[in-house]
């Protein structure tokens, strides 16, 4: 598992919008994008990534 950190723009038709940043826990980057997309979707946001990146493996205690 990997720790993925997404950072947009809650409106990609404003470029004056909030940018915010979530963090994603997936094997796969495919699969950080398709979870942030289904949670944007649930928060009603139209977002426009504008970071996309990994910060390495998930340790498990």
């Amino acid at each position: 598992m990997k720790k993925w950190h997404i950072s947009f723009r809650v409106n990609k038709n404003d470029a004056s919008s909030e940018i915010k940043t979530v963090k994603v826990n997936a094997p796969t980057g495919k699969e950080a994008l398709d979870l942030f997309n289904a949670w944007a979707k649930f928060m009603q946001y139209d977002p426009f990534t504008t970071v996309f990146r990994c910060e390495g493996e998930v340790v498990e205690a």
